[in-house]
Formats: structure tokens, sequence, C-alpha cells
């Protein structure tokens, strides 16, 4: 199960849970669901879901003389 089908499983628990009238604690004993995972699960879904991004990252390269290096330019322009 990938992290989407993960979210979308403990969103649907969740609201089952809130549904059903009963305490978490209680919740969790009728349906054999880990106190701790529920909590954890409730946690991460109530923070917005991690972005990525992709940056691109511009090699040049440098003059011709005697030395070699590799100047890394990202997104952010910092410098590596």
């Amino acid at each position: 199960m990938n992290q989407q089908d993960k979210r979308a499983y403990w969103t649907a628990i969740l609201e089952q849970q809130q549904r059903s009238g009963s305490s978490i604690k209680q919740y969790c004993i009728d349906n054999s669901i880990s106190y701790q995972t529920f909590y954890y699960w409730a946690k991460k879904l109530n923070q917005p879901e991690p972005q990525t991004e992709v940056q691109p990252i511009v090699v040049t390269e440098p003059a011709t003389d005697s030395s070699t290096y590799v100047i890394l330019t990202f997104g952010n322009d910092a410098i590596g």
C-alpha cells in the first residue's frame, strides 16, 4: 500500500470512529486497531501532506585550465 492509499485508508477509519459515537479507545478495542497507531495517523493527517518539488540542477563546466571542478547551481540560488 503506497502512502496515498494509507492516507485514504486512515482518513476513512478516523471518519468511521467519529460517526460511531464511541470513544477512540472503545472504537479501537472494538475494531482491533492499535490505539497508538490510531493516534499516530490522527496526528499525521492533521498536518499538511508534504509536497515534493523537483529542482533542476545546472552543471557548468569550467573554462579550460589545469584544474577540474564542477559548479552546481540549485533552484534556491545555493551553490554546491
